[in-house]
């Protein structure tokens, strides 16, 4: 079957193709097993994910999009991604106990995310463009997996240490002015004079976020993330996670010893590659840091923090932010598509899963 997809930036319909009728073995094969991927533990991101799944095939992409779930979403959501001919590969959760992590001190969504770690452990593809739910795709951005990375790196953008919410539990560091984003010539300084990991300067400059990364994953790369992970006596201390985790072991040697746990400065990832904010543009840098963003520039949108885009549908409310428009204009074209082709069942879920009609 297939289901149409409406790209605006593109100006046209696309056909993206289903498990019935689909190139993605072909892909496999001949593209070395390259894949978009996403993690989906929890039905509640559910419409996040294909939303994100339906904003990537508008962009005609070489390769396939593969969601990782594990046993804790229900059978009826992984059918349902089956439906779209999404392929699913099944992870185990990876909880910490709590004498090396209390949940309490992190926001609830984070309970589980830990679990994306095991993205790494999955060597059946070459490379992974990881994505979270919660991003739309609005440019192509395939080039990504031609990037040069080590088997032991990932590329990725920088953290924005701005914290314009002056959310209380973020480090006390997370600043304006210690931003990355904050560089001067940001973004021309990424290939002109790129961060050194000793380079004295504010430690978020240093910092990534693990929204969207590149890797090449290995079970021996995750075996030393997960020696770092249980061994750390700074975990404890990590507000964000993966974030942290995939952060510090990257960090080229920049973060000090005693995080590292027990692994050595040699069993550490090599230094992460920096990539232009556009790749995983986080929805405040718009506002934030205006002077470089540029909407036709955005491959991928991330609507980071609490504030879900699918929480509440857009009003003509001036106050009501642009680019969560963005994301309901392919949530709005997805059900379109589904109505025409007597999917009742699947609108039903997806409607039940998002903010109510007004």
């Amino acid at each position: 079957m297939y289901i149409p997809v409406i790209c605006e930036d593109l100006g046209g319909t696309l056909n993206a193709l289903s498990s019935t009728d689909c190139p993605f073995a072909f892909c496999h094969s001949a593209m070395g097993s390259r894949a978009y991927m996403t993690l989906l533990s929890r039905t509640s991101y559910l419409a996040g994910t294909l939303v994100l799944y339906h904003s990537l095939m508008a962009t005609k992409p070489k390769y396939p999009f593969v969601v990782a779930v594990t046993d804790t979403l229900p059978q009826d959501a992984q059918e349902t991604l089956k439906r779209f001919g999404i392929e699913l590969v099944t992870v185990d959760l990876l909880i910490l106990p709590a004498s090396r992590f209390d949940p309490s001190k992190t926001e609830a969504r984070f309970t589980d995310i830990w679990t994306k770690v095991r993205v790494f452990a999955l060597e059946q593809f070459e490379k992974v463009v990881f994505l979270d739910s919660d991003m739309i795709v609005r440019r192509n951005m395939d080039e990504i997996f031609d990037l040069p990375i080590t088997s032991n790196q990932v590329a990725a953008v920088h953290a924005c240490a701005c914290n314009p919410r002056k959310i209380p539990h973020y480090p006390k560091d997370w600043v304006p002015e210690n931003c990355g984003y904050s560089q001067a010539n940001y973004p021309d300084c990424l290939s002109t004079q790129p961060l050194q990991p000793n380079t004295p300067v504010p430690r978020p400059y240093h910092l990534l976020n693990s929204g969207m990364f590149l890797c090449r994953p290995s079970v021996e790369l995750f075996n030393r993330m997960k020696k770092m992970l249980d061994t750390s006596p700074l975990v404890h201390t990590w507000k964000f996670c993966d974030q942290d985790l995939i952060g510090t072991f990257f960090g080229g040697g920049g973060e000090a010893p005693e995080g590292w746990g027990e692994i050595t400065k040699e069993e550490l990832g090599d230094q992460w590659m920096p990539l232009p904010y556009y790749y995983n543009a986080l929805k405040t840098l718009r506002y934030i840091h205006s002077s470089f963003w540029k909407d036709d520039e955005i491959r991928a949108i991330h609507y980071i923090l609490s504030d879900k885009p699918w929480f509440d549908r857009p009003t003509d409310d001036p106050s009501y932010e642009e680019p969560k428009r963005w994301w309901w204009k392919f949530y709005d074209s997805l059900i379109s598509t589904l109505e025409e082709s007597g999917r009742k069942d699947d609108v039903a879920l997806l409607e039940s899963l998002v903010g109510p009609k007004v």
